[in-house]
C-alpha cells in the first residue's frame, strides 16, 4: 500500500522516527495520537479537530457508550480479514476501534 504526498503526489516514506516523508523533503509528522494529518491548510481556512474537540471526544470515548458498537466492528473485521489482510483506518478519528 502507498500512501501519497498531497503536495506533490510523490511516495511517502515512513520513517524509523515516525516521519513520512516523500523525495522532494516534503514531511508529515505522527501525532501523539498516532495519526497523520494530510490535509493542506487553505488561507483562513480550518481543518481537523482542534484541542478541545479531541479531549472532549476521548473522555466520551472513555465512557465506553461505544463499546458495542466498536466490539461489532472489531468481529466483523476480523472475520472478513485473513490472518494476512490489511486493514487501512484512515479519516476516521484517532484510530479507536481499530485497537481492538
Amino acid at each position: 500500500m502507498k500512501f501519497v504526498c498531497p503536495k506533490c503526489y510523490g511516495k511517502l516514506n515512513i520513517k524509523e522516527n515516525g516521519t513520512a516523508v516523500c523525495d522532494k523533503g516534503h514531511s508529515y509528522d505522527r501525532s501523539r495520537f498516532a495519526y497523520y494529518n494530510l490535509l493542506l491548510t487553505s488561507t483562513g481556512g480550518v481543518h481537523g479537530d482542534n484541542r478541545e474537540m479531541i479531549e472532549a471526544r476521548r473522555a466520551f470515548l472513555d465512557t465506553g457508550a461505544y463499546s458495542p458498537l466498536a466490539d461489532k466492528l472489531s468481529e466483523l473485521a476480523a472475520h472478513h480479514i485473513s490472518d494476512r489482510g490489511v486493514l487501512l483506518d484512515i479519516g476516521c478519528g484517532e484510530g479507536d476501534y481499530t485497537e481492538k
